[in-house]
């Protein structure tokens, strides 16, 4: 994946998901966080997004 490219992480696990997000930011990545699968879902359609963590088990709607 490109230098610059955008990952969307999303886990309600708030160690978990700023940990992912730390390591990809260092990684020269532009990170984008979301705590649900409801968020993400606007996040997914608003932006453009190259790459998606997603926890599978999420409060509400699984990943």
């Amino acid at each position: 994946m490109p230098e610059g490219a955008k990952v969307l992480v999303v886990d309600d696990d708030p160690v978990t998901r700023n940990c992912l997000a730390e390591y990809f930011a260092a990684e020269n990545y532009d990170v984008i966080v979301a705590e649900t699968a409801e968020e993400a879902g606007r996040i997914a359609v608003t932006d453009d997004v190259d790459l998606v963590l997603l926890d599978i088990r999420l409060p509400g709607k699984t990943g």
